[in-house]
Protein backbone atom coordinates (compact mmCIF):
# COMPACT_ATOMS: atom_id res chain seq x y z
CA UNK A 1 0.00 0.00 0.00
CA UNK A 2 1.35 3.33 -0.80
CA UNK A 3 1.52 6.44 1.56
CA UNK A 4 0.16 9.45 -0.22
CA UNK A 5 -2.27 11.92 -1.19
CA UNK A 6 -4.60 11.17 -3.67
CA UNK A 7 -5.81 13.70 -6.98
CA UNK A 8 -9.36 14.27 -5.08
CA UNK A 9 -7.65 15.09 -1.00
CA UNK A 10 -5.08 17.61 -3.52
CA UNK A 11 -8.00 19.18 -5.07
CA UNK A 12 -10.37 19.67 -1.81
CA UNK A 13 -6.94 20.98 -0.36
CA UNK A 14 -6.38 23.44 -3.20
CA UNK A 15 -9.61 24.69 -3.08
CA UNK A 16 -9.67 24.95 0.76
CA UNK A 17 -6.91 27.12 0.67
CA UNK A 18 -8.48 29.13 -2.43
CA UNK A 19 -11.23 30.28 -0.38
CA UNK A 20 -9.19 31.29 2.49
CA UNK A 21 -7.26 33.70 0.16
CA UNK A 22 -10.05 35.29 -1.37
CA UNK A 23 -11.15 36.03 2.14
CA UNK A 24 -8.06 37.36 3.51
CA UNK A 25 -7.44 39.56 0.31
CA UNK A 26 -11.11 41.08 0.60
CA UNK A 27 -10.21 41.51 4.25
CA UNK A 28 -7.10 43.07 3.23
CA UNK A 29 -8.95 45.49 1.00
CA UNK A 30 -11.38 46.29 3.54
CA UNK A 31 -8.37 47.45 6.07
CA UNK A 32 -7.03 49.55 2.98
CA UNK A 33 -9.75 51.49 2.23
CA UNK A 34 -10.85 52.23 5.47
CA UNK A 35 -7.16 53.12 6.60
CA UNK A 36 -7.51 55.89 3.62
CA UNK A 37 -10.60 57.28 5.18
CA UNK A 38 -9.23 57.24 8.59
CA UNK A 39 -5.92 59.25 7.26
CA UNK A 40 -8.23 62.00 5.88
CA UNK A 41 -10.15 62.42 8.59
CA UNK A 42 -7.24 62.69 10.72
CA UNK A 43 -5.41 65.22 8.09
CA UNK A 44 -8.80 67.03 8.68
CA UNK A 45 -8.58 66.94 12.04
CA UNK A 46 -4.89 68.14 12.43
CA UNK A 47 -5.63 71.43 10.01
CA UNK A 48 -8.44 72.23 12.14
CA UNK A 49 -6.26 71.95 15.27
CA UNK A 50 -3.43 74.15 13.95
CA UNK A 51 -5.62 76.73 13.12
CA UNK A 52 -6.86 76.68 16.35
CA UNK A 53 -3.56 76.72 17.92
CA UNK A 54 -2.04 79.63 15.59
CA UNK A 55 -5.07 81.89 16.74
CA UNK A 56 -4.68 81.16 20.15
CA UNK A 57 -1.40 81.52 20.75
CA UNK A 58 -0.75 84.71 18.38
CA UNK A 59 -3.59 86.15 20.60
CA UNK A 60 -2.24 84.92 24.04
CA UNK A 61 1.07 86.31 22.76
CA UNK A 62 -0.06 89.55 21.38
CA UNK A 63 2.05 92.97 23.22
CA UNK A 64 -0.28 94.95 25.87
CA UNK A 65 -2.30 97.14 23.32
CA UNK A 66 -1.31 95.99 20.01
CA UNK A 67 -4.78 94.62 19.49
CA UNK A 68 -7.04 96.52 16.86
CA UNK A 69 -10.33 95.05 16.24
CA UNK A 70 -11.61 97.77 12.48
CA UNK A 71 -15.89 95.82 12.30
CA UNK A 72 -16.00 95.28 8.62
CA UNK A 73 -19.97 94.32 9.16
CA UNK A 74 -21.84 91.83 10.92
CA UNK A 75 -19.96 88.57 9.81
CA UNK A 76 -16.48 90.04 9.22
CA UNK A 77 -13.98 91.75 11.34
CA UNK A 78 -10.80 92.64 10.43
CA UNK A 79 -8.03 91.43 13.47
CA UNK A 80 -4.51 93.56 13.77
CA UNK A 81 -1.62 93.00 16.21
CA UNK A 82 1.93 92.95 17.35
CA UNK A 83 2.92 89.32 18.60
CA UNK A 84 5.86 87.39 19.83
CA UNK A 85 4.30 84.26 17.72
CA UNK A 86 5.74 83.95 14.55
CA UNK A 87 5.43 81.25 11.58
CA UNK A 88 7.62 82.38 9.39
CA UNK A 89 10.86 82.95 11.61
CA UNK A 90 10.06 87.09 12.20
CA UNK A 91 10.76 88.69 15.85
CA UNK A 92 7.76 90.46 16.91
CA UNK A 93 5.83 90.15 13.93
CA UNK A 94 2.94 92.38 13.07
CA UNK A 95 -0.12 90.21 12.27
CA UNK A 96 -3.18 90.71 10.77
CA UNK A 97 -6.40 88.12 9.77
CA UNK A 98 -8.30 89.53 7.61
CA UNK A 99 -11.30 88.12 5.29
CA UNK A 100 -11.66 88.55 1.65
CA UNK A 101 -14.49 86.76 -0.54
CA UNK A 102 -15.09 84.68 2.66
CA UNK A 103 -11.60 83.20 2.44
CA UNK A 104 -9.79 83.87 5.99
CA UNK A 105 -5.84 85.08 5.62
CA UNK A 106 -3.04 85.40 8.24
CA UNK A 107 -0.59 88.41 7.10
CA UNK A 108 2.90 88.02 8.68
CA UNK A 109 4.92 91.21 8.22
CA UNK A 110 7.63 93.11 10.16
CA UNK A 111 6.19 96.33 9.96
CA UNK A 112 2.28 97.07 10.59
CA UNK A 113 -0.29 95.84 7.88
CA UNK A 114 -0.96 99.77 6.77
CA UNK A 115 2.34 100.20 5.60
CA UNK A 116 2.76 97.57 3.80
CA UNK A 117 4.44 97.98 0.17
CA UNK A 118 5.95 95.26 -1.71
CA UNK A 119 8.66 96.89 -2.98
CA UNK A 120 10.17 97.66 0.83
CA UNK A 121 8.39 94.84 3.02
CA UNK A 122 7.99 91.40 3.00
CA UNK A 123 5.10 89.59 4.02
CA UNK A 124 3.87 86.29 4.04
CA UNK A 125 -0.05 85.41 3.79
CA UNK A 126 -1.27 81.93 4.55
CA UNK A 127 -4.74 80.93 3.80
CA UNK A 128 -6.62 79.56 6.84
CA UNK A 129 -9.75 78.70 5.39
CA UNK A 130 -13.31 79.31 3.74
CA UNK A 131 -15.18 81.11 6.48
CA UNK A 132 -18.99 82.31 6.45
CA UNK A 133 -18.01 84.22 9.99
CA UNK A 134 -14.93 85.97 11.53
CA UNK A 135 -16.07 87.95 14.75
CA UNK A 136 -13.46 89.33 17.30
CA UNK A 137 -15.50 90.49 20.92
CA UNK A 138 -13.67 92.56 23.26
CA UNK A 139 -14.86 92.78 27.35
CA UNK A 140 -15.74 95.76 28.75
CA UNK A 141 -12.58 95.65 30.68
CA UNK A 142 -10.59 95.83 27.12
CA UNK A 143 -7.93 92.60 27.80
CA UNK A 144 -10.46 89.31 27.31
CA UNK A 145 -11.02 88.58 23.32
CA UNK A 146 -13.64 85.94 22.20
CA UNK A 147 -12.46 84.92 18.82
CA UNK A 148 -15.55 83.35 17.01
CA UNK A 149 -15.15 81.41 13.45
CA UNK A 150 -17.54 79.97 11.55
CA UNK A 151 -16.08 78.11 8.53
CA UNK A 152 -17.67 76.73 5.32
CA UNK A 153 -18.04 74.08 6.24
CA UNK A 154 -19.87 74.60 9.18
CA UNK A 155 -17.12 73.62 11.30
CA UNK A 156 -16.81 76.91 14.40
CA UNK A 157 -14.07 77.89 16.74
CA UNK A 158 -14.70 79.97 19.64
CA UNK A 159 -12.04 80.77 21.80
CA UNK A 160 -11.89 83.12 24.96
CA UNK A 161 -8.18 84.47 25.20
CA UNK A 162 -6.87 87.07 27.79
CA UNK A 163 -3.34 88.01 26.56
CA UNK A 164 -0.06 87.06 28.55
CA UNK A 165 0.74 90.89 28.97
CA UNK A 166 -2.58 91.48 30.41
CA UNK A 167 -1.97 89.41 33.43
Amino acid sequence: MKKGFTLIELMISITILSIIMVFLYKTYADINVSNKVYIENKNKLDKFEKIKKMTFVDLLTALNGSIKVVKENKNRDTLFMQTSHSLHRRIMPYVTYIVKNHKLYRVETLYPFSNLSTTKNSFDVDFIGNVKKFKIFTSKQKNIYLLDIEFSNNKKIIQKIKPFDEY
